[in-house]
């Protein structure tokens, strides 16, 4: 699994049990020596004693905060979850809250019928309750949620470049979800011509940045003497 980050989404509204379901999963894990990051969307800062976030710290993984005024490691603005996720040295990321994250499969946590049929936007794998009902696959532990994770959980870069053929990474993600498409469709991340390292933490980029990228460095390497076609590499620091 290396190399391949498997990712989750915990959705559910207040008081349904989402973070401490994610803390068990989190534990789960990370007993079973996968390095496990924890994301946590708020709308209330990170200096309260209370938070949740404070518990995701104790599990001894790598926790990140993301509320409307700042984000948890420590920027004191919003930065997306996508833009962090180069930085961080993990096997699996778990994200309670964001509801309106359309590059990764979900597990939903309702109250009733009414909170499921607003949270299931199409990248649903499986519900977590002891008594409701749905379509979908039905979870009442957190080591089943673990495995869900490690089995079916992905991440998209979530650029909606459409290189895919999809319109957009929700749309590929749901393909994935039902069977009919894989993590393969996503043209960024197999893409196996252009790769951009920082700290040898792989940068995404999306079709028109990386041949724009390419195609200004071909620039200026075939005017020089001793250039061949071939694999090449550039290194520097900045």
């Amino acid at each position: 699994m290396k190399g391949e980050l498997k990712a989750l989404g915990f959705v559910g509204y207040k008081n349904s049990g989402k973070t401490s379901l994610i803390v068990e999963v989190a534990k789960t894990l990370t007993a079973q020596k996968y390095k496990v990051v924890m994301a946590k969307f708020s709308h209330h800062d990170f200096d309260r004693e209370d938070t949740d976030t404070k518990k995701f710290k104790k599990c001894g993984c790598i926790s990140i905060g993301l509320s409307e005024n700042e984000t948890f490691i420590s920027w004191p603005f919003f930065k997306s979850l996508t833009d962090i996720l180069p930085l961080l040295d993990a096997d699996v990321l778990l994200v309670e809250g964001g509801k309106d994250l359309g590059w990764l499969p979900r597990i939903v946590l309702p109250k009733d019928e009414e909170d499921f049929d607003k949270l299931d936007n199409g990248l649903v794998l499986g519900y977590y309750h002891n008594s409701l009902k749905f379509k979908y696959k039905q979870f009442k532990n957190p080591a089943e949620v673990a495995s869900l994770v490690l089995e079916k959980g992905f991440a998209l870069p979530g650029l909606n470049c459409g290189a895919c053929g999809f319109e957009d990474c929700s749309g590929l993600g749901k393909a994935i979800v039902q069977n009919k498409a894989d993590i393969s469709f996503c043209k960024i991340l197999n893409n196996s011509e252009t790769i951009v390292k920082v700290d040898n933490k792989r940068i995404l980029l999306n079709p028109f940045v990386e041949r724009v990228l390419k195609n200004n460095i071909l620039a200026v390497l075939t005017e020089l003497k001793g250039f061949k076609k071939g694999k090449i590499e550039v290194k520097f620091t900045v």
